[in-house]
């Protein structure tokens, strides 16, 4: 998030230098969020993510053109826990932002809002500058389609690394040992010790002329020797003093940081954010135990590395998280993660199996839609091993119906299975399925090609199934780094799925609304739409008891509030006739 000012404070100590011949070490969700900043900057509003790593891997070509060498790109895969408050404001601002673009376009999303098929529109990388025309939402899987488009690429592969911890410290690390310029967005990046290195900003990078890239250079130890500070150590207290006292002069704090540092607890809590703390030490040996991290997405990793410190007796006392990208989704609608939730239920289940028997880890608390830095999540409560392969296996079934007459390495294949998985739930829970609703907004649709805004109903329709192919990427993720000899012999179907699951199709392929909507009509015709519907029938309709299942595989709720926004705008989603999303329930 960077420390507010220390930015501008340091500026005039800066200098500009030609980005030649240089190393340099990227700072990974910044690039990620640079490239955003370009496609906004050339007039898209909400690039694909197809469009996204296209311009991620020219920005990366356009520095190695220029003599450039990339020598590590760093993901956070762990925020501290004494980062809670900030990743909750995060999410409470994310929330903020779509309740803000709902009420303000009650009518419908607009068009310009929601991703569409731009691979080919054409973006200036160096046009980062101006304005940036943003919307209110940032698109839901921006750093995994980012960072999954370096794992495919042969150049950065091997130089990008997801790291058990926060991307910060290893930047700086790498920078302090063997010097070269660090290119962040972050300004805490100037409070951590850089040896000789020096940091570039995104924001500051300019090619001139197509010849060379220039930029501002700020080496942190030249700064403070020329004000006459002692480096790395009163980088800190500088930087504390500016967050403190914000409209304070740069000489004003000069003159404070020439006395010696106060010894409050609220410094020393400061200073331990750049500092290798215990728990830092401690997440690098665990995250050494865990199977391809570097393959994990950056949420799915911090899950991963909750379940195996817990393991290791570092973590017993503290909730497991699970913090879910934030969906476009209608606000006024229970939560489109909702549906997908007993697929990631057993993804919870499944990493549970690394714990001792005698844990007594009994949930993982979700965090989905947060109205406040006090929200407390939702409890997902974990499945008894008898339950975990009744629902592998109707994952496994259902596949196999969507697979009839469908290439399971497309993407019309797991669009169908997130359908029949939503069918599914829905049947258990009583409730009207997707293709019911799909089924009652096409009938007497036409389509009209100068429409600028979509009806929520149906942009909650998209978020449901990519809340359903992102859980089952959760899944997929979580078997890839707890999978083992004694996890397949105590659930024998998980072989099954982790075969399944290796053809599932990346966040970069997800459909965008539209063509979403479009490919499930298509499907609806479909010949393995009978098979699902025989297997679902038999299944409901025969012996099994259908209450007391959609009792036991159901995620356990710790808040069920009417939605806030639907009270607030005076909106009524759930008793229009004439709506055919009336049937989805209110966000809890």
């Amino acid at each position: 998030m960077g420390i507010s000012h220390l930015y501008t404070t340091l500026r005039p100590l800066a200098t500009w230098a030609a980005l030649e011949d240089e190393a340099v070490v990227i700072d990974g969700p910044a690039l990620a969020y640079h490239s955003l900043h370009i496609c906004r900057a050339g007039g898209i509003r909400q690039p694909s993510y197809a469009l996204l790593n296209r311009v991620t891997i020219s920005w990366l070509e356009s520095l190695c053109r220029h003599n450039v060498l990339i020598r590590k790109l760093y993901f956070d895969g762990f925020l501290p826990r004494a980062k809670l408050q900030v990743r909750m404001g995060r999410m409470m601002r994310a929330t903020t932002r779509l309740n803000r673009l709902y009420v303000s376009h009650l009518q419908g999303c607009p068009v310009s809002c929601l991703a569409a098929d731009d691979i080919e529109a054409d973006v200036d990388i160096y046009r980062s500058g101006g304005a940036d025309v943003c919307p209110l939402t940032d698109p839901c899987f921006l750093v995994p389609a980012v960072l999954n488009c370096l794992r495919e690429s042969t150049q950065y592969r091997k130089i990008t690394e997801v790291v058990p911890g926060e991307a910060d410290h290893f930047c700086a690390a790498n920078v302090s040992k063997y010097g070269g310029v660090l290119i962040t967005s972050d300004s805490d990046l100037l409070v951590h010790n850089l040896g000789e290195g020096q940091v570039a900003f995104f924001r500051d990078l300019h090619a001139e002329s197509g010849h060379c890239f220039k930029f501002l250079s700020f080496a942190p130890r030249q700064i403070f020797d020329k004000v006459g500070l002692a480096y790395p150590e009163k980088a800190i207290q500088l930087a504390y003093e500016r967050k403190m006292v914000p409209q304070a002069t740069l000489s004003r704090l000069i003159d404070i940081c020439s006395k010696p540092a106060p010894l409050s607890a609220d410094y020393i809590e400061f200073v331990e954010n750049y500092t290798t703390s215990e728990e830092v030490v401690c997440l690098q040996k665990v995250g050494l135990e865990v199977p391809n991290l570097n393959d994990l997405d950056p949420r799915v990793s911090e899950l991963v590395l909750e379940f195996y410190s817990r393991r290791s007796g570092m973590s017993m006392n503290s909730s497991i998280r699970m913090f879910l990208p934030p969906l476009t989704e209608c606000p006024g609608l229970r939560s489109a993660w909702d549906k997908s939730t007993p697929i990631r239920q057993l993804a919870y289940s499944i990493g549970s199996h690394i714990l001792p028997r005698n844990d007594g880890c009994l949930q993982v608390r979700e965090f989905r839609r947060v109205e406040s830095i006090s929200h407390a999540g939702r409890q997902v409560r974990l499945l008894p091993t008898n339950l975990m392969r009744e629902y592998l296996d109707d994952i496994l079934s259902c596949a196999e119906c969507c697979g009839a007459d469908i290439q399971r390495d497309g993407i019309k294949f797991w669009v169908f299975l997130a359908m029949a998985l939503d069918k599914l739930e829905s049947i258990r829970k009583g409730e009207e399925t997707l293709t019911e609703t799909i089924d009652k907004y096409f009938v007497g649709l036409t389509a009209k090609s100068g429409d600028t805004s979509v009806a929520w109903g149906i942009v909650h329709i998209a978020a449901q199934m990519q809340g359903t192919l992102y859980s089952l990427r959760v899944l997929q993720q979580m078997l890839r780094s707890v999978f083992s000899p004694e996890i397949d012999e105590a659930l024998p179907e998980v072989t099954g799925l982790y075969t399944m699951l290796s053809e599932l199709i990346p966040v970069e392929l997800y459909p965008c609304t539209t063509d979403l909507l479009r490919i499930a009509r298509e499907l609806q015709k479909s010949r393995s739409l009978y098979a699902l519907d025989a297997f679902l029938t038999k299944k409901f309709c025969g012996n099994e008891s259908l209450d007391n299942e959609g009792e036991e595989i159901e995620s356990t709720l710790t808040d069920d509030s009417e939605s806030a926004l639907s009270a607030k705008s005076g909106t009524n989603t759930n008793n229009d006739e004439n709506n055919p999303f009336s049937v989805l329930s209110l966000e809890g």
